[in-house]
């Protein structure tokens, strides 16, 4: 419960995502050689997950080259607003952005 005895409020969803890059692994050694960077200094998700600056941010896309619909904001809504349809879910709306029931 929230302080004053209301409900807790939701929690608050931090959505990034990382392309680790070309690492030397087990299956990259055994398909295509040393061609990475050793597993030793992948250390780019480990920093991610415990540092706190990352609860901070959201929609963040470190190491990748995505393609030019992650970035389109009517493509990111729709697939927002189809899994939200889809799983049935309910969220308060984010700012700025009015609730719609379905």
């Amino acid at each position: 419960a929230a302080p004053g005895g209301g409900p807790a409020p939701p929690p608050r969803l931090c959505i990034n995502t990382m392309d680790p890059g070309t690492v030397n692994t087990k299956m990259l050694l055994a398909g295509w050689g040393r061609c990475g960077i050793p597993v030793s200094s992948a250390t780019r998700s480990f920093e991610m997950l415990t540092d706190p600056v990352w609860g901070q941010k959201t929609g963040q896309i470190n190491g990748a080259y995505p393609d030019a619909e992650v970035r389109d904001d009517e493509a990111r809504r729709k697939l927002w607003d189809d899994l939200v349809r889809l799983t049935d879910a309910s969220y308060p709306p984010p700012p700025g952005r009015p609730h719609v029931s379905s």
